[in-house]
């Protein structure tokens, strides 16, 4: 088995785990980064994101053109519904031809997805241009990528840069190590790609991303400051590191950088979410509410931001003592997401205090299968069980708990009052 902290399956250390119950995890079991990439996996209730409604995504100037086009496209297209008959096509011939060999490998690796043929035109264009082109093993190596070729793409890309260092072969080749699970060797990559880019954004980003996978968010957050020396206007590393310091306890810098996305343009939903949290705990409470009506108001049709910031509203409403507010809103965002784990367990909570035990169970073992990567449903389910009489079912509940999060103090001290009352019997 891998150590802690040299694989992406074991991704966290000692030194550098962090606190479950500040900041929440996605059901991939890592914490959330504050914005979703397209190469990662989408979590399930994310509050920050750059995601997009459904409604409203395409422009109508796109859909009219793509209209006008309708009667033409018959006439590009073969019988068979194809643009290119790539069966007919002579390789060999076409890798002669420069800029047509580059053109239709791309189309059959980036449109028609038939990376075979892309390795088939690649190995001739490559031997014609004497094994000394770059572009061509660099194009390989994305096609062996894709074929699930991971040792031959990293050959392919590491002969490239040899003959040109370029920085989105930098970039390509710690996609495969990253694939490989050798996390340590992609970091040690981009630190000798820094030597000879100390400028490029990418590099760093790509830098922090993988420092985030193992769960080093603090060296994460110093590659993002270093980002946004460089480019003070770049998204991602502005939405990190806000993320960043909202769980660090410092909302009031995370409000600032917020407020900074929103001057720049970027009033998604998920950002007027986290200027709404923001603001709370950094005390603008007038703000606060404003924030999310506007957020509300931006999310129509968008089901999971509707999810989240009704969630987020039965948080801010539990902290303000309104429990009507937060049953309410919390069964809001339940009823817009039915897999809405937490909002399950925190109407759990809220019937424990109505004395409905019934009820409270019930939606403790539906947040637990609906969220199984969540501490929160198996503690606070074995803290009811224990207080109902139930010790055998907690201590099962607490050791879950336990599983999911080890170094829970109230888990911990929960599981040392169930051996007592055992040693008691």
């Amino acid at each position: 088995m891998p150590r802690p902290g040299t694989s992406l399956s074991q991704p966290t250390a000692t030194s550098r785990s962090f606190n479950q119950s500040m900041r929440p995890v996605s059901a991939t079991g890592r914490p959330l980064t504050g914005f979703a990439r397209p190469s990662s996996t989408q979590p399930l209730h994310s509050s920050a994101g750059s995601s997009r409604s459904s409604q409203g995504s395409r422009s109508q100037r796109t859909a009219q053109g793509r209209d006008s086009r309708r009667n033409a496209q018959p006439l590009a297209m073969d019988a068979s519904g194809s643009f290119i008959d790539v069966s007919r096509l002579n390789l060999e011939r076409v890798a002669q031809q420069r800029a047509l060999s580059v053109l239709l490998a791309e189309y059959f690796l980036f449109l028609a997805s038939d990376s075979k043929k892309t390795l088939e035109l690649g190995s001739f264009a490559t031997a014609l241009a004497g094994y000394q082109s770059w572009y061509w093993k660099t194009l390989l190596g994305k096609a062996y990528f894709k074929l699930g070729l991971f040792r031959e793409a990293e050959k392919q890309l590491k002969s490239s840069l040899m003959l040109e260092d370029m920085v989105c072969t930098h970039l390509d080749l710690v996609k495969v190590h990253l694939r490989l699970d050798v996390p340590l060797t992609a970091l040690a990559h981009l630190a000798d790609a820094a030597l000879s880019h100390p400028h490029e954004p990418r590099i760093i980003l790509a830098t922090a991303r993988v420092h985030d996978l193992v769960n080093d968010h603090e060296a994460a957050a110093a590659c993002y400051r270093k980002v946004l020396e460089i480019d003070a206007s770049n998204i991602e590393a502005m939405a990190c590191l806000a993320a960043n310091q909202f769980y660090s306890d410092y909302p009031e810098l995370s409000l600032r950088l917020y407020r900074r996305l929103l001057q720049m343009g970027v009033a998604d939903p998920e950002v007027w979410n986290n200027v709404g949290l923001s603001c709370y705990f950094s005390m603008h409470y007038d703000m606060s509410l404003g924030c999310f009506g506007r957020a509300l108001e931006q999310a129509s049709g968008d089901s999971s931001a509707l999810s989240s910031i009704w969630y987020n509203i039965g948080c801010v409403a539990l902290s303000i003592g309104d429990l009507s507010l937060a049953r309410q809103a919390f069964k809001v965002a339940a009823s817009i997401d039915p897999h809405h784990a937490e909002a399950v367990s925190n109407l759990a909570l809220l019937d424990l205090r109505k004395d409905s035990a019934t009820a409270a169970h019930a939606n403790f073992k539906l947040a637990r299968i609906l969220g199984p990567h969540l501490f929160e449903p198996f503690q606070n389910g074995a803290v009811a069980a224990f207080r109902a009489g139930d010790v055998a079912g907690s201590l099962e509940l607490v050791e879950k708990a336990l599983l999911i999060f080890p170094g829970h103090a109230d888990s911990l001290e929960l599981l040392e009052q169930i051996k007592q009352s055992f040693a008691t019997m």
